[in-house]
Parts: structure tokens; sequence; C-alpha cells
């Protein structure tokens, strides 16, 4: 989401995280809501649509915040933000996010899920009507429907921590690329970790604090993205938690973030209840990997990157592929040593060998020429070399799977 400036009637340009072409659409603030034609809902009713609200967002600027930074870590800063403006919004359908058509007569919604709009339809509502008054009002209404997206706006006082992503990170704001993905996915984790670390810090419900995240290319010629976490606190008119724990951050990062992010106490792949969690985070438990925020955190506060020749964790990672190679008739071989290092997954097939690495979810794919694998082969023509981005491999494996076929 992006804002405009108010004398705007269309959008200029395109998307500067997708670059798609930006569109202009209306926000209806719902005052009320009633059940269906004023019926209790059938709660056994399993043909019922389901909608989410997104968390709040923070718009991103049209131009450059003029805000007093302060130094946090080596790619980090943190800033104290007055009064700026946060979104809710509810898109309708989580496939289709096309919003809701709502009459704008009997104020009769539905989720938008084609282009023709409401036809005639009865109203949501009783009407009462004493025979002899008047004229008895038709069963249906035949108001013509918008297509509008149901959300609020509110302003809030932020609590900013902004990191920034340099080479060899992904520094290109492409949805399509892995590596990117995974930079939201850890942005997301470290910002739900925060709340519940303040929440520890000042021993308060964890509702008494929002988070989000929002990330923008900020250089023209893709060679660093800027990731921001606010928090604030979701008291009308705020507490003072949030700048309270500003006050504090870096101790919170830390000691209650890091110990979150690092110790689960059911030693989880990504995430579960025992760590990060809970009812309120429910509809992205999938975006949550406590792996990929404690490596992001690492970078921001002290400029470490995660390791390229952990063989190990490399070889455990491609077991799962190497058991579906084996499967179409790929020979493998697991932890193998050559020399000083190991060679993660060996596949041949039908005379062509090629040797699997694998790099963290945070590399983007030209990190791959500083893999030690990579420059170990770099002039071996007959052991070509594939380094595959682990957040891709653990998500969509299948695909890895076919790709590596592809090669052999």
């Amino acid at each position: 989401m992006q804002e405009t400036d108010p004398q705007r009637t269309d959008p200029d340009g395109n998307c500067p995280l997708c670059q798609s072409q930006l569109t202009m659409g209306d926000i209806l603030k719902p005052e009320v809501f009633l059940p269906h034609c004023g019926k209790e809902i059938d709660e056994t009713d399993d043909d019922q649509e389901y909608t989410f609200a997104s968390p709040a967002q923070f718009p991103i600027p049209l131009r450059q915040e003029k805000e007093d930074w302060t130094a946090l870590g080596k790619n980090a800063l943190k800033t104290f933000a007055e009064d700026r403006h946060l979104v809710v919004v509810n898109k309708g359908d989580p496939d289709l996010l096309r919003g809701f058509q709502v009459c704008t007569l009997c104020g009769k919604a539905a989720v938008d899920q084609d282009a023709g709009g409401l036809a005639s339809h009865k109203r949501p509502y009783q009407i009462s009507y004493i025979p002899g008054r008047g004229r008895r009002p038709a069963p249906t209404c035949d108001g013509v429907s918008r297509s509008v997206l149901l959300g609020n706006d509110f302003k809030s006082d932020l609590m900013i921590m902004r990191l920034k992503a340099l080479a060899p990170l992904e520094t290109q704001s492409d949805p399509g690329r892995a590596a990117f993905m995974a930079m939201q996915h850890a942005m997301k984790t470290l910002a739900e970790a925060l709340n519940l670390a303040a929440s520890r810090r000042l021993d308060l419900d964890p509702s008494e604090f929002s988070s989000g995240f929002r990330v923008y290319p900020t250089d023209p010629q893709n060679q660093e993205i800027i990731g921001e976490i606010y928090l604030f606190d979701t008291l009308s008119g705020g507490a003072g938690y949030a700048s309270q724990i500003g006050l504090e951050l870096r101790e919170v990062l830390d000691q209650e973030v890091r110990h979150l992010l690092g110790h689960c106490p059911a030693n989880c792949d990504r995430s579960c209840y025992e760590c990060l969690r809970h009812y309120g985070n429910q509809y992205f438990h999938n975006q949550l990997d406590r792996h990929l925020a404690l490596a992001l955190l690492d970078y921001a506060l002290v400029g470490t990157l995660p390791p390229l020749d952990d063989w190990t964790a490399q070889t455990r990672a491609l077991a799962p592929l190497a058991r579906m190679l084996e499967k179409s008739g790929v020979s493998v071989q697991l932890g193998v040593q050559a020399g000083p290092i190991t060679l993660p997954l060996i596949a041949e097939r039908r005379g062509q060998r090629l040797l699997i690495g694998t790099a963290n979810g945070l590399y983007a794919k030209t990190a791959s020429d500083a893999h030690p694998l990579t420059k170990r082969y770099r002039n071996d023509a007959a052991s070509p070399v594939e380094i595959i981005n682990e957040f891709l491999l653990s998500r969509n494996r299948p695909a890895v799977h076919q790709e590596i076929l592809a090669k052999l």
C-alpha cells in the first residue's frame, strides 16, 4: 500500500515493490455490521465465506521522510515518529483480493468474486410496513453496487527500527525472488518477536502492543533495500509503552528477542506455540521463521552473515531432495568429503554430474559465486555446481526437484 497526495485522482507510476501498475481504490469504513437478513448465523453452515483484515500497515512514503535516526547496530537505526498514518484493510477473498461489492442504496455487501457486481437482490434487513400507510416496499433492491475494500485508518506514535540490506543479501524488491520473500518472512517474524519481547520486558499483555513491517527500495540502481519494523501502543492515544521500549531497544533485541528466536523449548524447525505462535497471529503462522529472523537480526546489529560453509546443515537440508531425486532415477551421494570441503549432495544421471549446495534464504542468487563449493569447482567443467536457496528448498521442494532434473 502506498500513500497518495490528497489532490491526486490517479496514482503515478508503478508499485515500488512489484513494479505493477498502481490503481486507485476506495476504502469503506464500516460503522456497523449486521447479520444477513437480521437472522442469527448458523454455526453449522459449512458454506460461510471467511475474510481477514490485515495488520496495521504503515504506507510506503512518496518522498523521503525527515526523521532523526539513532544508530542501533552495524546495519540498523531507530527513531520515534509522531502522529503517523496507519491503515487496516480487509481485501475480501484472500486468493482474489478484489474486495467487496457494496450496494449504495441498501448497504448489502458480498465478497467480490467477479466483475459483474450485485444483481437485483433482497435487502439484508427487515422493513416494517403498516397496511394502508403508503406503498408496500418491494422485496428486492435495485441499487447499484461499488467495489470497495473494507478498512479503517488511524494515527499513532511509532517506534521504528530500520534495517539496511546490502549485497550479498537480496537488494531487488521483486516478489518473485525467493530471497526477497525470505526477507519479508524474516521481517514479519522479527516484528512478532519484538511485540512479544516488549510485553515480557514490561510485564504487560501482548495485546497492549501491535507491530508490523514494511520493505521498500530507496536506490534506483537496486544497491540496497530498506526494511522497517514499527511498534505502537494499541490503546487509543497511546500509553507510552512503545516509546519506553524504544529507549531500551538494543537491550530488548540482545536479550528477550534473541532468546525468543534462538531458544524454542520444543526446538521447532520454524515456529510453534512454544515460541512465536499464538491466537493473534494465526493467519500468518506459515510466515514465521525464527531462524531467518535470527540471521537477519545478527546482520542488522553486528553485521555478520549466515555461514556458507556449514556442510552438516547443508547436507541435512538436502536429504529430502536427495530422496526425491533417487525416486526419479538419479544416483545421489550425501556428505562426500573432498579435501578441505564437504560436497553436500552429488547427483548423477546419464553421465551428467551435478554438485549441489545450499545458501541461507536471505542470500541473493548472485551470492552463489562466493560459495566455497563454487569457488572450488569454478574451473572444473565436468563438475558443474548448483547452489540452492534454502528458503525455496524448504517451501517449494518439488520445483527445486524439477529444476535439478532439467540440468541432468
